[in-house]
């Protein structure tokens, strides 16, 4: 009779041997956005947690490299939206190259104000070989760093920056399935709070690895 030891001695081997459920678990959550919908779905046919998914998508996200390359960018559509953690907004700042339909860049951050902008702005940027034009909706906050750096840019409810709406609308319909809000409760705030960012960017970098790539 094998035993105990020995059988859990071969679950790596068999593991490496037997990729097919991670490859499904990972398809599966990008397509539902869900661990617990991608962890009862792959059930059916192969039994797994949903940690152990939780697992499988940090791991390909520290390996995953979605950063566009840098080039000529004529015009960016620039916005954010509200999600929650634990109960609290956050704000999910996106940025869209308008000719290319490619995000160039998705960041959570706790605060929506010039200072958080201005970080996102900047880190776009890195993505731009020149200076690019920006489409805004009018925020103050939005304008006022754009001037504050000198960059060109001009208000626009729809039209080119729609673009940036429907990125939004995409993701929400992602999001739907966990209410645009993550919950997580650690044993101290501090880790509730990074935990729970994590799992947002791990989340966002999976859309944008979706949207830019794997998308018809």
């Amino acid at each position: 009779m094998t035993s105990i030891r020995s059988f859990r001695e071969s679950q790596p081997l068999r593991e490496k041997q037997n990729p097919t459920r991670k490859i499904l678990g990972l398809a599966l959550y990008i397509q539902l956005s869900s661990l617990r919908r991608a962890a009862k779905a792959l059930s059916e046919t192969h039994k797994v947690s949903k940690t152990a998914i939780w697992k499988w998508v940090r791991k390909l996200s520290e390996k995953l490299n979605i950063s566009p390359p840098k080039m000529h960018r004529r015009l960016i559509a620039l916005d954010e939206t509200c999600v929650r953690v634990n109960g609290l907004k956050y704000w999910v700042y996106a940025a869209i190259d308008v000719d290319r339909n490619e995000i160039l860049s998705m960041r959570v951050f706790p605060l929506r104000n010039a200072l958080t902008t201005k970080i996102f702005v900047e880190h776009v940027l890195k993505y731009c070989d020149g200076r690019p034009m920006f489409v805004v909706d009018g925020a103050p906050w939005l304008r006022e760093v754009l001037e504050r750096l000198g960059l060109g840019y001009y208000v626009e409810s729809f039209g080119e920056r729609s673009l940036v709406e429907s990125v939004y609308s995409s993701f929400k319909q992602r999001t739907r399935a966990f209410f645009n809000s993550i919950n997580s409760n650690p044993l101290n705030r501090s880790e509730r709070f990074g935990r729970s960012m994590l799992c947002w960017n791990l989340f966002i970098k999976l859309f944008m690895l979706y949207y830019n790539h794997l998308r018809g």
